[in-house]
């Protein structure tokens, strides 16, 4: 598979979610780079033959990215999101930043560019590999 295809399917897993595929493909069209590899849906083993998917991975930063819908603001959703990261956190050791999908469009601009600035500072620090992976 080439890279093409690889990021056409990384996409294709979010269609019929439509909040995370705007957020997401938002960010990757901001980093703008082929040297950067994202996963969506990246599978996490937890503990006790539980899983979790993170809504977006970039491996060679270690680097989660959650996008936050309407259900994940009920009570019971919050706390087990919470319990859900930590457990990510605890099997990964990576970094998650949570974009909130239920606010206005001006903010979910600004959090998703505040994202793409992060990752950019992370791609010009000595210790960025690019091409690190094969599709």
């Amino acid at each position: 598979m080439d890279k093409k295809d690889f990021i056409l399917r990384q996409f294709q897993r979010t269609h019929s979610k439509r909040y995370e595929n705007y957020i997401l493909t938002r960010i990757w069209h901001g980093i703008n780079s082929l040297d950067v590899k994202m996963i969506t849906q990246q599978y996490v083993k937890r503990e006790e033959s539980k899983c979790a998917l993170l809504d977006a991975y970039f491996p060679q930063f270690n680097i989660g990215i959650e996008v936050d819908e309407g259900h994940h603001k009920h009570s019971d959703s919050i706390v087990l999101d919470e319990l859900r990261e930590k457990d990510v956190i605890k099997a990964t050791n990576c970094m998650i930043l949570r974009i909130d999908a239920t606010l206005d469009i001006e903010k979910i601009h600004e959090d998703c560019d505040k994202t793409v600035s992060f990752i950019k500072e992370k791609m010009n620090e000595p210790q960025f590999k690019t091409r690190i992976y094969k599709c």
